[in-house]
């Protein structure tokens, strides 16, 4: 799940002011999302969504949702590194991730994951998905069992506990950007 990238590649320099809204990215093929299309339900006032990638609907930009088109996957951390956190979410609803590819995450490592933590986001995952553990121990993100979590979990970060999950997401983004992850395990496989 690693994602590699140039070394010239700037995380830049991602805050939060308390007075603005927390931007979160959603990107992938938006197609198999269809829990963007209740995400009014989960924003409560204080959240907003950039979405990024293929869709055959017309997303309204709304209260909480803004469309922001496709771009390539070498392009993408650039346009993302602006938000202040990354969305690693898949099914059919808010509250769970239910269906095939929800479920589908608890089995596998997401390049969705990769992608935002190699941008120099923190990440919000499912509980039960592959990498929450990974997350929750890297201290780079929180694992919630449903989005509706969301809103408070911000609403409670302090501005320091934010800046403490952008030194630990640093860490974690060289290693995914330099391939380091995916060596670890072909040096241990090689180790058998």
């Amino acid at each position: 799940w690693d994602y590699i990238m140039e070394d010239e590649f700037s995380m830049g320099n991602v805050t939060h002011k308390e007075d603005e809204k927390w931007i979160l990215a959603f990107a992938g093929n938006l197609n198999k999302a269809p829990f963007i299309e209740q995400l009014d339900e989960v924003a409560g006032d204080n959240l907003k969504f950039h979405l990024w990638g293929n869709y055959d609907k017309t997303i309204e930009n709304g209260s909480c949702i803004e469309y922001m088109g496709s771009v390539s996957p070498e392009e993408l951390p650039h346009y993302i590194a602006g938000c202040h956190m990354g969305l690693v979410w898949d099914g059919v609803s808010v509250h769970a991730c239910e269906g095939g590819l929800g479920e589908y995450l608890q089995f596998n490592n997401s390049h969705k994951c990769g992608l935002y933590l190699a941008s120099g986001l923190p990440v919000f995952v499912w509980k039960r998905a592959g990498l929450a553990d990974f997350v929750e121990e890297n201290q780079c993100g929180f694992a919630v069992e449903s989005l509706d979590e969301i809103t408070e979990t911000l609403h409670k970060l302090t501005k320091e506990e934010y800046e403490k999950l952008l030194v630990n997401v640093k860490r974690v983004s060289e290693n995914v950007r330099k391939g380091y992850y995916l060596k670890k395990v072909l040096d241990e496989m090689f180790k058998l």
